[in-house]
This record gives C-alpha cells, sequence and structure tokens, in this order.
C-alpha cells in the first residue's frame, strides 16, 4: 500500500509541476489535506485489506457500492445539502445491478461465520472513505487545487 501512494503522490506532484499547476497548500489548511489522506487513502484501504480476510472481493465491490449513500448523508449533516429523489434511485439501481454482476458471491453469502466481521470492518471502510470524501468537499470549498490536494493528501497516507 505505500508504495502505491507514493507512487501516485509522486506522479501527481510530477504531473502538477510540468503543467505548471500550483502544488503548495496553505499552512492553514494543512491539516484537512492531511485528515483527507488519512481518511481516504490509508484508514479506507487498511479497513477494507482486512475485511477482505473475512469476505470476498465481490461482496466488497457490492457494499462499498454504498458510499454513495454514505457520501450523501454526510454531506446532509456536514453541509445541509438535500438530498435528492433521484440521487437516492440511482444508487439503488446502482448497488442493485453491481450486487447482480457479483450474485453469485451475494448469493453464497452466510451470517453466520465470520462474515460479519468482514462487513463491519467494509462499513468502517466506507465510513472513512466517505468521511475523506467530505474533507475533499472542504478543501474544494476553500478552493484549493484538487491535483496538489491529492498530491499532498496521498503523501500522508504513506
Amino acid at each position: 500500500m505505500p508504495t502505491r501512494f507514493a507512487l501516485g503522490s509522486a506522479a501527481l506532484f510530477a504531473y502538477a509541476q510540468l503543467g505548471g499547476r500550483r502544488v503548495r497548500v496553505p499552512r492553514d489548511r494543512y491539516p484537512i489535506v492531511m485528515l483527507q489522506g488519512m481518511l481516504l487513502f490509508s484508514a479506507s484501504y487498511c479497513l477494507v485489506y482486512h475485511g477482505t480476510a473475512f469476505v470476498t472481493s465481490g461482496l466488497v465491490a457490492v457494499l462499498f457500492s454504498a458510499i454513495v449513500l454514505c457520501n450523501a448523508f454526510f454531506e446532509r449533516l456536514f453541509f445541509r445539502t438535500p438530498v435528492e429523489r433521484r440521487l437516492l434511485l440511482a444508487a439503488v439501481f446502482g448497488i442493485g445491478g453491481i450486487a447482480l454482476v457479483f450474485w453469485p458471491e451475494v448469493a453464497r453469502l452466510s451470517l453466520r461465520d465470520e462474515t460479519i466481521t468482514g462487513i463491519l470492518w467494509i462499513a468502517a471502510a466506507i465510513i472513512a472513505a466517505s468521511l475523506g470524501n467530505m474533507t475533499a468537499v472542504v478543501n474544494l470549498r476553500g478552493e484549493q487545487p484538487v491535483i496538489a490536494v491529492n498530491a499532498h493528501a496521498m503523501a500522508w497516507a504513506l
């Protein structure tokens, strides 16, 4: 995992530099950038890795698609963004579609073994990733450059 984010961070810094984009983040904005990296690029990945020890990757995909609903909930909670019905409908169809793709794995789901443990790990990962997305919203609203923020955030995920 650290290699992935080290390479991603380096690539984003290089891309920004080559494109003449700003790569600095103001010092007062840095704590939220660090939080974004730790939640979105570190905690969520670690939690998913723990969860995959107990559930199949197809089930992880189905569960993780619920991040759309989690994002809507947190946007409502933190930013008072209304949750539109069309978003909820699209989320249901999206989650349903992914469930159909992985139906053989979903159909074999048993709640009598360690699957509950895996589901709880994945749920924690979804919450961490969604909270990381909320920090990205804060950074965007603070007019911070997306590429620079992600480059710094990935560096903190190491």
